[in-house]
């Protein structure tokens, strides 16, 4: 028997190859830059072979801002009821000015969700869904000490599912620290 491998293929248990229900969909990220000296932070969206390159990538793992290309960047726009809003020009310069400096930065992925609103938890390997028992975050934050809940959660590794991705610039230590 001849199986073709295409685009959007994913493996299965048995073997066998499946189309993910993705394929066909120009593969994007929502990446959050969080930059801890100013408190701020940026959204961009990284579409084509910068967002092929995050597959995989895990929590905690450190990362060159230049794997991100220029071309495959755009600015994050608001979605509200269908129609998408305009970001405001302090928002624009704050995209440019972290688009410029990009290519020398350090990024350290601390998070993220997917696209039904799971959140990602450190100590789940893989990419799975998993309903866990959770005390407390990621995921879960109980109203009263000792409560317990079963909530849904994402593994710690970025795949196709994945829609964001919560990042923090990382800065080399002085030597006189």
């Amino acid at each position: 028997m001849v199986s073709l491998i295409f685009a959007g293929a994913v493996p299965l248990l048995d073997g066998e190859w499946g189309v993910s229900k993705r394929a066909g969909k120009i593969l994007s990220f929502r990446i959050v830059v969080s930059d801890p000296k100013t408190g701020r932070a940026v959204q961009i969206v990284v579409k084509g072979d910068s967002a092929r390159r995050l597959i995989g990538k895990k929590i905690g793992d450190v990362i060159r801002g230049a794997i991100l290309r220029r071309e495959d960047i755009e600015i994050s726009k608001k979605k509200e009821r269908g129609v998408e809003e305009e970001p405001s020009e302090e928002k624009k310069k704050a995209f440019e000015e972290l688009v410029k400096r990009l290519p020398e930065l350090t990024l350290k992925i601390t998070g993220g969700s997917d696209d039904s609103g799971f959140p990602m938890r450190p100590d789940l390997p893989g990419g799975v869904k998993r309903k866990l028992l959770l005390s407390g975050p990621p995921g879960y934050h109980p109203p009263e000490k000792g409560m317990r809940k079963r909530v849904t959660v994402r593994g710690n590794t970025i795949t196709e599912d994945i829609v964001q991705i919560n990042t923090v610039i990382v800065y080399q230590r002085e030597e006189g620290d």
